[in-house]
Parts: structure tokens; C-alpha cells; sequence
């Protein structure tokens, strides 16, 4: 395990023991607050016994790979201006009301999913 990953561990550790404690000491008394802090420390937990795992059998980083992941983010990226455009001509035409919520959430879901569709096809394909 990585001096990186023993910290994040560490860390996740103590959030869900500070939000085990927090109703106890009076600071917090409502309940979201010391959900928020275990639910915090469980997905670091969780992230961090994933990228253990996955990191054991590939390289952690070398040229190629960081340049195969900018690639993948650059094309990710010119796909979300894209998918901006087409909202704007949809909003503009008036062809359908969309809504603040609604856009966010398809522009942050296609970012990061074909950031990692791009960067796994990139990866598989052998190089740029």
C-alpha cells in the first residue's frame, strides 16, 4: 500500500469516527451532518481498497499513460462543448424547455463517463 493510500485510509477512518461521535458531543445534534461525515469516510474507504487492488499489476505512471489519460480528457472535453451547442441551439429554436438541473447533470455525467470511455478505447488501441 502507497503512503498516498495508508493516509486516504487513515482519513476515511476518522470521518466515520468523528460522525459516530458528533451527535454525542452536542456540537451536531441533527442527524445529516454526522451522515454526511460517515458516508464521507465509507466511499474513502471504499475508493481506497479499489485503487489498492487495481494498482498492484499496472504501471503506476509513465509517459505513455499520462499521455493516453490527456488525450482521453481532451476528447471528453471537445464531446461536452459539442453537447453544449447542441443545448444551446435546442434552447434557442425552442424545441424543448430544458431545465438547469436537468443540463448540469447530462454535461457532468458525459464528462466524466466518456473521459473514461475515451481513455479506455485509447488504452485498448495501444497508444494515440
Amino acid at each position: 500500500m502507497q503512503r498516498r493510500q495508508s493516509y486516504l485510509l487513515i482519513l476515511g477512518i476518522l470521518f466515520i469516527l468523528a460522525g459516530i461521535a458528533l451527535p454525542y458531543t452536542g456540537i451536531a445534534t441533527e442527524s445529516p451532518a454526522s451522515a454526511s461525515l460517515i458516508s464521507a469516510g465509507i466511499a474513502m474507504l471504499i475508493v481506497t481498497a479499489v485503487t489498492a487492488m487495481r494498482s498492484r499489476d499496472e504501471v503506476p505512471s509513465d509517459e505513455r499513460t499520462k499521455k493516453i489519460g490527456a488525450y482521453g480528457i481532451t476528447y471528453s472535453w471537445l464531446l461536452t462543448l459539442v453537447l453544449i451547442l447542441i443545448f444551446f441551439w435546442i434552447d434557442y429554436l425552442d424545441l424543448a424547455v430544458l431545465g438547469l438541473q436537468a443540463v448540469l447533470g447530462v454535461l457532468l455525467f458525459t464528462m466524466v463517463l466518456s473521459a473514461r470511455v475515451f481513455q479506455w478505447f485509447l488504452f485498448r488501441k495501444g497508444d494515440v
